[in-house]
């Protein structure tokens, strides 16, 4: 018998199959949803620059620091999800190392794009170009370990 108000959900099933399933389906949700649809003002002003008269350019594009932009807000939800998520274990040192490195990514994007408008465009590419896989790994991780615990 279960005594009233008692707490009864079911165990998640953390053996390694399972997690590897959840961490498979949290990262592919956030890519899908978080990476790409964060990407979505840069993959339209690249295709209004394709359409344009002067033509694309990888360098004009990417000289506004609209990648800065997006890097910072992924690796903004990422620490979200991986200090406000029900799912993550208060304490745990990997949670604090990992979230540092996102923490560190939003704010290299955030100075990053301040930059912009005093900086040489090519610095302002070499450096998203640097910082968004970096800012992707570090936000990855933090997705990661939300899954399954």
């Amino acid at each position: 018998m279960v005594a009233p108000f008692q707490n009864v959900a079911p165990a998640v099933d953390t053996s390694p199959p399972n997690r590897r399933r959840a961490v498979v389906a949290r990262l592919t949700l956030w890519i899908l949803f978080g990476v790409i649809i964060g990407l979505m003002p840069l993959v339209f002003d690249t295709l209004r620059a394709t359409l344009s008269v002067q033509g694309f350019s990888v360098i004009t594009t990417l000289a506004r620091g609209q990648l800065f932009i997006s890097s910072a807000a992924m690796s903004a939800g990422a620490m979200g999800e991986l200090f406000f998520s029900s799912s993550t274990r208060r304490g745990d040192m990997l949670q604090v190392i990992a979230g540092f490195f996102c923490l560190l990514c939003c704010l290299a994007n955030s100075v990053a794009y301040t930059q912009v408008p005093v900086a040489q465009p090519a610095a302002i590419v070499t450096l998203s170009l640097i910082f968004f896989p970096l800012t992707i790994l570090a936000s990855g991780i933090c997705i990661g370990m939300t899954a399954g615990r």
